[in-house]
This record gives C-alpha cells, sequence and structure tokens, in this order.
C-alpha cells in the first residue's frame, strides 16, 4: 500500500494528504517517478510538447523546474503565426494497467486548458495512424476553475474519434491550489479520483477498444473557445510530482504500442516474447483486447512461443494465464508450461484451442515469486492444426 507525499516548501502552502485509493490500490507499487527536485528537465524521462495546439504555440523553452517543481509557463507571446505559448512534457517510457497520480497546481485567469492524460506519443504530434485510446485524468478549464472533466476517448487511425464518453465533476476543490489528480486502470475498468475521493468509475473492458500502451502528458494548451484573460499572464501551471505504481504484468505476442514507427519504442508488452520453430506469422484473429494482432504457425510438431517476464521487480503470490484465441482449425492439444529460471515448475498444461469461446485460462495459481527471478510461459505445438499465441498475464493476489 502507498501514501501520498507532502510537500512543504514555499511552492507548496497547502500540506496535501489523500488516501490515494483506498483499498483499490492494495499490492500496488512505485514503478516510475518524478519529482522534479532537479535543476532541469530530465529529457531521460521526458520529452518535450511542441508546435501548435488551439490557440498556443507550444515550446520547450516555456517548461523548467524550479524548487522541486515543474513549471509550464502560459504567455502572451506572438510566435509562429499564434500570439500566446505554452508548454507541456510526455513521458519517454509508456504504460500500460496501474495507477497514476499527479499533484497539480493550476493558473489564476481565464483561457486556458491543462491536462494531466495518457496516450501514445512524442509530444510532437497528437495524430496517429493506428487505433488507440485516451485517458484523460484530469481536463480544466481555468475559466472554470472549480469544475474537472475526465474523458474515455477512443481514436480511429485517422486523427477522428470513434466515440468518446465524459464525466464533469465540480467537487468543492479550488483547483488554483495544490490537488492530488489520479486514476487506477485495470482490465475491466478506470476508476478517477480526486484528492483521494472516488469521482467516476468507468467500465472499460479489453474488447471495448484498444488497451495499448500510453504515454503520461502534462500540459497546458491556450484556448480561445473561452476569454484569454491577458492581464493575469504570465501565469503557470505547476505539477509537485507525478507517479505511476504497478501491481500486473500483461506480455503479448504483438506490440500494443502504437506509434507511427512502432520500431522506435521500447514497448514492454512483446519485449519478451519470442518464438522458435519455422513459419510463425501474424494471424486476422483479434487478441485479448481490441485490435491486438496475434501469431500463429500451422502444422508444426517443433513449434513454440515463449513470453519471458525478467528480473521480476516485486515479491508476491502470482496467478498466470493465458488468452486462449478459439479457432476451428487451431491446436487442440496445445501444451502450457511455466517456468522459473529457465526450469520448467508447472508441466504441461493442455488446452484444446478449437473449441468454446476466446478466454482467458489457468496455468498456474498461488505461485511464490521473488524479485529478481526470472518467470517465463511457453506454448507447445502438438503438430495438429494451428498453435496460437496471444497474451498472457501475471497476477499479484498477495
Amino acid at each position: 500500500m502507498f501514501s501520498c507525499t507532502i510537500f512543504l516548501s514555499l511552492l507548496f502552502p497547502l500540506a496535501i494528504s489523500a488516501q490515494s485509493c483506498g483499498t483499490r490500490c492494495a499490492l500496488y507499487t512505485l514503478a516510475w517517478s518524478d519529482q522534479f527536485d532537479g535543476n532541469a528537465v530530465d529529457t531521460s524521462m521526458w520529452n518535450y510538447r511542441t508546435g501548435p495546439r488551439l490557440a498556443s504555440y507550444q515550446r520547450k523553452e516555456n517548461v523548467e523546474q524550479i524548487d522541486g517543481a515543474l513549471i509550464i509557463t502560459q504567455k502572451k507571446e506572438s510566435y509562429q503565426g499564434l500570439n500566446y505559448t505554452a508548454g507541456g512534457l510526455i513521458s519517454v517510457p509508456n504504460f500500460h494497467y496501474g495507477y497514476f497520480e499527479a499533484y497539480v497546481n493550476l493558473n489564476k485567469g481565464g483561457g486556458w486548458h491543462n491536462a494531466f492524460w495518457l496516450m501514445c506519443g512524442n509530444g510532437s504530434k497528437t495524430v496517429y495512424t493506428n487505433t488507440h485510446t485516451e485517458i484523460d485524468i484530469f481536463e480544466i478549464e481555468t475559466s472554470k476553475p472549480k469544475e474537472t472533466t475526465n474523458n474515455m476517448n477512443f481514436w480511429l487511425g485517422n486523427g477522428n474519434r470513434a466515440r468518446g464518453y465524459s464525466s464533469a465533476h465540480r467537487p468543492g476543490k479550488d483547483f488554483t491550489e495544490w490537488n492530488l489528480h489520479s486514476a487506477l486502470w485495470t482490465e475491466e475498468r478506470v476508476v478517477f479520483f480526486e484528492n483521494g475521493k472516488l469521482i467516476w468509475d468507468y467500465t472499460f473492458g479489453p474488447q471495448a477498444w484498444t488497451h495499448n500502451y500510453m504515454n503520461i502528458w502534462l500540459t497546458t494548451v491556450a484556448n480561445a473557445a473561452f476569454r484569454i484573460d491577458d492581464s493575469a499572464l504570465p501565469s503557470s501551471m505547476r505539477v509537485g510530482n507525478v507517479s505511476y505504481y504497478q501491481k500486473d504484468y500483461y506480455l503479448t505476442s504483438s506490440t500494443l504500442c502504437f506509434f507511427d514507427n512502432p520500431s522506435s519504442v521500447n514497448c514492454p508488452s512483446n519485449a519478451g516474447y519470442s518464438e522458435t520453430g519455422s513459419g510463425w506469422t501474424t494471424s486476422s484473429l483479434s487478441g485479448y483486447t481490441k485490435n491486438l494482432s496475434t501469431r500463429y504457425v500451422t502444422g508444426s510438431s517443433n513449434a513454440a512461443a515463449t513470453w519471458s517476464l525478467s528480473s521480476l521487480k516485486v515479491s508476491g503470490t502470482y496467478d498466470v494465464s493465458a488468452f486462449i484465441v478459439v479457432y476451428s482449425n487451431s491446436d487442440p492439444k496445445a501444451k502450457y508450461q511455466l517456468l522459473k529460471n529457465g526450469q520448467v515448475v508447472q508441466e504441461d498444461i493442455e488446452i484444446d484451442q478449437t473449441t468454446g469461446v476466446n478466454r482467458w485460462a489457468v496455468i498456474a495459481s498461488n505461485v511464490t515469486m521473488n524479485a529478481g527471478e526470472n518467470w517465463a510461459v511457453r506454448v507447445k505445438a502438438s503438430g495438429v492444426g494451428s498453435i496460437r499465441a496471444d497474451t498472457v498475464k501475471f497476477i499479484r493476489t498477495a
């Protein structure tokens, strides 16, 4: 269980204490964070948001770290044909299921669109050729300083939105003060919190839209849809810290990192996946989440696929499952194994990939795993039909 950091500096006039997301977040541990306590942005952790968006041009020069906080400055400034400048940061690593939080203090003065959100990308653009999901942990218009909006946006690969869902809230807080904004994303839902209080619980199963890896965005842009208060400029969006907590591990046979050039991105989802035997190819059958490609090979008795979880981060008790993609010509006797440090610890679990419905199948339960150990799931072909490989998951239960 993790607790919230309390800030006690001149930039943090109020000590913030929240209960995060309560028992929902039991077993989650810190996997990545930035306290912004250096003298400059750590470019191994962040990319800058650049270019035009709405009524402002986003510039690297508008982003700095001062006294333990990230400062994104909003200016009345003519640049590249626009009358305002702002900026933002996008995390270099991309993330999947987990708990995300940030302490944020917003500017006074209307006309600015501030956000803490999740989407694939590096900040140079916001339109990608793959379908993908966007989770807005908060969007706040400074013209409405006591209202926050949470959004789920499902994007097509042409810049158009397939559909979106929003929930607006007035939690009684002034967002020009320091507040904790957070969200818990799991395989079945996204739960949004303000200062530890649940404000929206959105059901989001893996077939609703693509559960792709996403980057963390901290951004502010001028929004001419509201009157921009020039008298309040320059002003700033300030972030005290941002953190990501993880509990479970999902490993896929195909990438869940959707960029225009995915080969340039280190995607954790399929980094440990490997195949033996010739003839493996990509299937048109989707995997556990919408638009996820799967892999298969036909008629090879020596074919196998392996999902490797190298150097486990956190000790605990885990359940291990594999997603079974069902098709009539699949392997009726696919054999699954669990391996620890290269040695088989769970002998062949035979699963018929031809009958039933697409589903998770348990490979092993209540397995004690220690930090630093290497764990893997392997599926072996029987030589009959097509052996199929999609996703395995390690779910921490204790």
